[in-house]
């Protein structure tokens, strides 16, 4: 059910960019095309998913206490354990993948999108995308339909994972949805207000200072207002 659900969001999202590309015009088809040429993209989303299988088998050897006298047959090797201790390793390890998982994207999403209309405007090429048939609201929205992209392929990088712990059991394919929809909603408004730095700010560094800086008391009002309740 949970693939089920997953694979018709994708498809979705796979019309909706489609349905932006014709809005934004060809300013996302490049913004795109040079995101996808960047090595740093890969480098990126390979570091990403090496820190999850670093936690994943971390945590796996604290909680099992694997034995490597075989070698790499030890991974293999037949286990004595309840199911319901796999049970509970799947929701330990499921909260604390999300909570790396939320804390990698409220960092970097800020450190993407923080200079998109500032960088333009360091380099001299806004005045010039200015005369161009592209109105603003087309270069707002490409500058911030690219920089969601390279995110959620950091979002979806980590499906996999999500995938293998639910044959373990423990875990609420609801609450899997939820917390998926929960931190796309924070990274999307996370990334709105970067953009939104980056177009009042002149340098990018500014920018991504100002963003961290407003982020930071967005979160701290949120969490105060929880606590008061």
């Amino acid at each position: 059910m949970l693939y089920l659900i997953l694979g018709i969001g994708l498809v979705g999202l796979y019309f909706v960019v489609r349905g932006l590309r014709a809005v934004c015009g060809p300013l996302l088809t490049f913004e795109l095309m040079q995101f996808g040429r960047r090595r740093s993209t890969y480098y990126l989303r390979c570091g990403y998913v090496l820190i999850l299988l670093l936690i994943l088998f971390g945590s796996f050897q604290s909680w099992f206490n694997l034995d490597y006298s075989q070698g790499a047959r030890s991974l293999f090797a037949p286990m004595n354990v309840r199911p319901t201790r796999f049970a509970r390793f799947a929701e330990t390890f499921f909260y604390l993948f999300l909570f790396v998982q939320f804390g990698v994207l409220m960092l970097l999403t800020p450190a993407l999108s923080a200079g998109a209309i500032a960088e333009e405007r360091e380099k001299g090429t806004l005045p010039l995308l200015m005369t161009t048939h592209v109105s603003p609201f087309q270069i707002v929205l490409s500058k911030l339909v690219s920089r969601m992209s390279r995110l959620l392929i950091l979002l979806f990088a980590g499906l996999p994972f999500l995938g293998l712990i639910q044959l373990m059991g423990g875990l609420d394919p609801n609450l899997v949805i939820i917390t998926f929809i929960v931190t796309l909603i924070s990274t999307l408004t996370v990334a709105c207000l970067s953009i939104s730095c980056s177009a009042e700010y002149n340098t990018s560094r500014i920018a991504l200072r100002r963003t961290y800086s407003r982020m930071s008391t967005y979160f701290f009002a949120t969490l105060i207002s929880l606590t008061c309740l």
